[in-house]
């Protein structure tokens, strides 16, 4: 569907941010040389605003399209329900958009970093403080670092990038300090809250996001909190439609928040370390690289370095040697479509069936946070011998249904997705084999959008035909502390942002 983006609205954005507040670290308002340096970013900012913006004004059409499903083999992909959106202006929606389009141009990069420091109230005109943090202002905040971070590595040299950086790298710090004794306390309203839409109620998700943001501005050192706050983005993004630019903003929060989350987590365990007595691990820190792996190999897929996104593998690999149960997902689902390392998700996928042959572990079955584990990742290793053209095999893996009871009967989202390979399982790998990777399809767990490859969440962790207690959802599952002290843990190559560290 076209959108089309009004001239006046630029001019509405810039007379409201205007009007807004300072940046949160100025420790002396009355300070006129730094007010006259803020008063001139300011005006920077919004002259760049109002120069890049041109193009998406007046009228201007952004190329937003969904792609019609014309081949019922090839384009056949797992259908799940995504009833809440983010809702943002049309203008950020067309700039997003054509930044997503050109990820390499400074000048859309630099557009994007502006807009975001305008709606974060990050400069004012009088260089007063105003009001505290809000949830909006800490999304546009991080977004506007990803931008700020992403001109510099483009070759942006304007003075107000560099300030703005330091500002915003301020003002995060405040609201979200580190310093504080450490929180593992769990079941909170937000959490909760969360829980039952990652289960139950999926057009929830937003409205989760917005709660655990909220908690997490409130009480910053909980570590499940943050942990939480990673993964509804990561949801939230893998989900989102075919040209939703907002895919974006679900993957710059989860990998903001999953570094941010391995970092409090490296701190409980040295404090466990010094004092196991008084100190306790994070409960789920074998499960933090799940939420820092795909959300920084979507980012650098999406800027097209290599060289960054092999660092990431080589992190994946890290945590995959230690928990092969737990990491063959990620390590499965989305490398499927990708030629390059096809055969070490095979690989993967099937080291970590073995993995739970020999040590069945809680990843290995079906818990009430993940119903359907079972029979949905026995569909992605049908997927993978399909493609890889052992037939007779993939039909033994399509055979499982029949031994889980009524389980398949109540999996209600993953029902067609199977049958659609029992009935049409030939015809699949003949696409597959006939050396057009053109017309591959997808496996059960990949969303096929504009910019990248996602994988979704739903088919696993929705109770679907199935009843739950919420209660039982909300009661933490059994840890073996053994698994819970990472001890070296995987060094962290790529900055949240999608950057190498040097």
């Amino acid at each position: 569907m076209l959108t089309t983006v009004k001239y006046c609205f630029v001019g509405l954005v810039l007379a409201a941010s205007s009007l807004t507040f300072a940046a949160d670290n100025f420790q002396n308002g009355s300070d006129t040389r730094q007010g006259h340096r803020d008063l001139n970013d300011l005006n920077e900012i919004k002259r760049v605003v109002k120069q890049l913006a041109k193009p998406f004004n007046k009228n201007a059409e952004s190329v937003l399209y969904a792609e019609n499903l014309q081949d019922p083999i090839s384009d056949y992909e797992t259908i799940l329900p995504n009833n809440s959106k983010w809702l943002v202006p049309p203008l950020e929606k067309a700039i997003l958009a054509a930044y997503l389009d050109n990820p390499g141009d400074v000048n859309l990069s630099q557009l994007n970093a502006a807009f975001h420091l305008l709606r974060a109230s990050v400069f004012s005109q009088n260089g007063r403080v105003h009001g505290g943090p809000t949830v909006r202002k800490l999304q546009h905040t991080i977004y506007a670092q990803y931008f700020l971070h992403r001109s510099r590595q483009l070759g942006s040299d304007a003075p107000w990038i560099e300030r703005s950086l330091a500002i915003t790298e301020t003002r995060l710090s405040q609201w979200l300090p580190v310093d504080n004794p450490l929180d593992h306390s769990y079941g909170s309203y937000s959490q909760n809250f969360f829980l039952d839409a990652f289960t139950k109620n999926e057009y929830e998700r937003h409205e989760a996001n917005h709660l655990l943001l909220k908690e997490v501005l409130d009480n910053p050192v909980n570590l499940k909190t943050n942990l939480y706050v990673a993964a509804v983005n990561l949801w939230i993004s893998g989900e989102s439609g075919y040209d939703d630019p907002t895919v974006l903003y679900g993957y710059l929060l989860s990998a903001y928040f999953g570094e941010r989350t391995q970092f409090l987590a490296q701190i409980a365990e040295a404090a466990w370390s010094e004092n196991p007595e008084n100190n306790p691990l994070f409960r789920l820190a074998n499960e933090v690289g799940f939420f820092t792996i795909p959300n920084r190999r979507w980012l650098t897929a999406l800027h097209g370095d290599n060289e960054a996104k092999d660092s990431v593998y080589i992190e994946l690999d890290q945590w995959f040697s230690r928990f092969p149960q737990l990491y063959g997902f990620p390590y499965a689902a989305a490398p499927f479509v990708d030629p390059e390392r096809f055969s070490d998700g095979m690989s993967a996928y099937f080291s970590s069936i073995d993995a739970c042959s020999n040590d069945f572990i809680l990843p290995c079955g079906d818990t009430p946070k993940a119903p359907y584990n079972r029979l949905a990742y026995t569909l992605l290793g049908a997927d993978y011998l399909l493609k890889a053209g052992d037939l007779n095999t993939a039909h033994g893996f399509l055979s499982f249904r029949w031994f889980l009871g009524d389980s398949f009967d109540t999996w209600l989202l993953g029902q067609n997705s199977w049958l659609h390979r029992e009935a049409n399982a030939e015809e699949i790998l003949a696409r597959y084999q006939n050396y057009d990777p053109s017309d591959d399809p997808v496996n059960v767990f990949i969303k096929r959008q504009k910019w990248g490859v996602s994988t979704t969440c739903q088919l696993c962790h929705q109770q679907q035909g199935k009843y739950i207690p919420s209660e039982t959802v909300f009661i933490p599952s059994p840890v073996d502390e053994q698994r819970l002290f990472i001890g070296n843990w995987p060094e962290y190559t790529v900055s949240w942002f999608g950057e190498r560290i040097q």
